[in-house]
């Protein structure tokens, strides 16, 4: 995890080898929409980093996800807009699974 203090960007490294950035505007959009993640900043990064699993999202987006056991997963919705740049889009927790492609890690 790269960087986490308040007010700055915040970056990850995702499973693809890209600098994903979770801005302050992006992270207010967030809890916001789901309060329920606001302590969960450090979390958030450390899914793009070490996932149980990434799958495709729609419009080009990804989704990484990790086990919260019987409490669903916690999801990342990002996307990487070249081989060295991406950004958070939004986070949430799941009860199932993503329904799209599984792409990491491969079968």
């Amino acid at each position: 995890m790269v960087g986490c203090l308040p007010g700055e960007i915040d970056r990850a490294i995702s499973v693809n080898d890209v600098l994903i950035r979770l801005p302050e505007e992006r992270w207010e959009h967030i809890i916001d929409s789901h309060f329920d993640l606001k302590n969960y900043r450090e979390d958030i990064l450390d899914v793009i980093e070490n996932p149980d699993a990434v799958y495709r999202g729609r419009s080009g987006s990804l989704i990484a996800i990790r086990s919260l056991g019987r409490c669903g997963f916690l999801a990342i919705f990002y996307r990487e807009t070249s081989q060295q740049d991406g950004f958070v889009i939004t986070a949430r927790f799941i009860d199932n699974r993503p329904g799209g492609e599984k792409v990491w890690p491969k079968q």
